[in-house]
C-alpha cells in the first residue's frame, strides 16, 4: 500500500463518561494503526503552554478535525451542562466557528461523527451542512476512512472524445417549435444562424420599422430589436452603433461584418431603393454593396421550417467559430482585477479558463481533423491548463491558446482564398 499523504487528524469531543472516552480512544488508535496521524488529548499528560494553546495548535495544524457529537457535547456547547469539566468543548467550538467564519462559510476541514444514529440531532448548527459519519457499523468507519485517506469508493472515468453528430441528428426536418409567423416573413441566412425579419415586405414609407430576430440553426434565439427609420443614420454614423444592434440580437462577433451588410441592405429595401419580391428576388437600384442575395427567402404565415447552413457559407461558419474562440481566449488573457464588473477575479479567471478548455476540446472534435496543423499543439496546450495554479498562470495559458487559435484562423483564411 502507498504511504499516506501526510494527513493529520484531531478529534474534538466531550468527556461524557469513561465509556465515551474509551470509544474516542479506540477510534484514534485504529486510525493510527492504519497510517492516519490522529491526535487526542488522552495522548498528552500536560501541555507545556496549557490546554487552550495546545488545542488551538492542533486544530490549526490538522488536515481534518473530527467532531464527535453527543448529548454531552451539545449541552456543554449550549452552556447548560452541570458545573465541572467541559471548558474544552466551549473553547474548541469557538475555534471551529471562527475558522468557518474566516473562510466565508466554507467548511472543508470539520467533520461531524457519531457513535450511534440517535446522536445525529446533536450535530451543532454550524456543522449541519457537512457530511456526517455514523460509526455504529463497519461500513460507517470505512466511509470515514475513505474520506480521510482520499480513497473514494466511486471514481469518475476519464473524459472521452466528443461524439460528433451528423447534420440529420443535429438539425432534424420539420418546423421550429415556438416560432410562428403571423405575417409573411423573410429569413436571411448567415454562417451560424439566420435573421428572421418582420415587416420587410410592406410598402415603403418615409417612416418605417423592421423587427429582427437572430435565430441559431438549432432553434435557440435571443431577444429581437427594432430597426426604425428615425434611428437609421445613427446606426452608421455613431461609433459602434450597428455593433450595439448586432450585440442585442446575439449575433456572434465573427459574423457581424456580414450581418452589417445584410442590415444595410434591409434599410435600402424599406427606404424603397430596392424591392424584395414575394419569390425572394430583388429589383431596383443597389445602393449598398451587392452580395449573394440568394440566401434570403420569403415564408408565408404559419410555422417556420427548419433552416440549414447554405453551402456557400459553410466554410465561413467554420472560420467564424474559430475566430470567436480566439477572441474569447484573448479576452481572458487581458482580464484584470481592476475591471469593475468582476466581483471575484480569481474565481472568474478559473471558471473562464475551464469553460474555454471545454469549448476548445469540442472545437477540436468538430472543426479540426487529425491532419489539421494546429490540432496537436492545441491538445498539448489544453493539458497544460491542469498545471496552472493561479489566475496569472491561467491568463498566460489563455494567451498561448489565443496564439494557437490565431494561427488556425490564418490557416483557414489561406485555405478559403485558394
Amino acid at each position: 500500500m502507498e504511504e499516506s499523504p501526510g494527513v493529520r487528524i484531531f478529534i474534538s469531543y466531550s468527556h461524557d463518561s469513561r465509556e465515551h472516552k474509551a470509544k474516542v480512544r479506540e477510534l484514534s488508535d485504529r486510525l493510527r494503526r492504519e497510517d492516519v496521524d490522529c491526535t487526542i488529548d488522552q495522548y498528552v499528560e500536560t501541555p507545556a503552554y496549557g490546554w487552550p494553546q495546545w488545542t488551538a495548535e492542533q486544530i490549526e495544524r490538522s488536515t481534518f478535525v473530527l467532531v464527535v457529537v453527543s448529548r454531552g457535547y451539545q449541552e456543554r456547547l449550549a452552556g447548560i451542562a452541570l458545573p465541572g469539566p467541559g471548558h474544552g468543548v466551549a473553547w474548541e467550538s469557538q475555534l471551529i466557528t471562527q475558522a468557518i467564519y474566516d473562510d466565508k462559510g466554507r467548511n472543508l476541514k470539520f467533520i461531524p461523527v457519531a457513535f450511534n444514529r440517535s446522536e445525529l440531532p446533536c450535530i451543532p448548527v454550524f456543522l449541519r451542512r457537512a457530511t456526517h459519519y455514523v460509526l455504529d457499523e463497519e461500513s460507517g468507519y470505512e466511509a470515514l476512512y475513505r474520506k480521510l485517506t482520499e480513497q473514494p469508493s466511486v471514481v469518475a472515468p476519464p473524459l472521452g472524445c466528443v461524439r460528433a453528430l451528423s447534420e440529420a441528428t443535429a438539425l432534424p426536418e420539420g418546423f421550429y417549435e415556438g416560432i410562428t409567423l403571423k405575417q409573411p416573413g423573410v429569413v436571411w441566412r448567415l454562417p451560424r444562424g439566420f435573421l428572421l425579419l418582420e415587416d420587410l415586405l410592406k410598402s415603403a414609407y418615409v417612416s418605417w420599422s423592421v423587427t429582427a430576430y437572430y435565430v441559431q440553426y438549432d432553434g435557440s434565439w435571443s431577444q429581437g430589436t427594432h430597426f426604425h427609420s428615425g434611428y437609421e443614420r445613427s446606426w452608421w454614423e455613431r461609433p459602434r452603433g450597428i455593433e450595439v444592434q448586432c450585440r442585442k440580437l446575439g449575433i456572434p462577433k465573427a459574423d457581424r461584418d456580414l450581418a452589417e451588410r445584410v442590415l444595410r441592405f434591409v434599410c435600402d429595401i424599406r427606404n424603397g431603393d430596392i424591392v424584395l419580391n414575394q419569390d425572394g428576388t430583388f429589383t431596383g437600384a443597389f445602393n449598398s454593396q451587392p452580395f449573394d442575395v440568394g440566401i434570403a427567402q420569403v415564408y408565408p404565415v404559419g410555422e417556420l421550417p427548419r433552416q440549414a447552413v447554405p453551402e456557400s457559407l459553410r466554410e465561413l461558419a467554420r472560420l467564424g467559430a474559430i475566430r470567436d474562440l480566439a477572441s474569447e481566449a484573448e479576452e481572458l488573457s487581458e482580464l484584470t482585477p481592476e475591471r469593475p464588473e468582476i466581483l471575484n477575479y480569481v474565481a472568474e479567471v478559473r471558471a473562464s479558463s475551464q469553460r474555454l478548455k471545454r469549448e476548445t476540446r469540442l472545437a477540436m472534435s468538430i472543426l479540426f481533423d487529425s491532419t489539421h496543423p494546429v490540432r496537436e499543439n492545441l491538445g498539448e496546450i489544453l493539458i497544460r491548463l491542469e498545471k496552472c495554479s493561479g489566475p496569472d498562470e491561467q491568463r498566460s495559458w489563455a494567451e498561448e491558446l489565443a496564439a494557437a487559435l490565431r494561427e488556425a484562423v490564418r490557416f483557414e483564411r489561406d485555405r478559403l482564398s485558394c
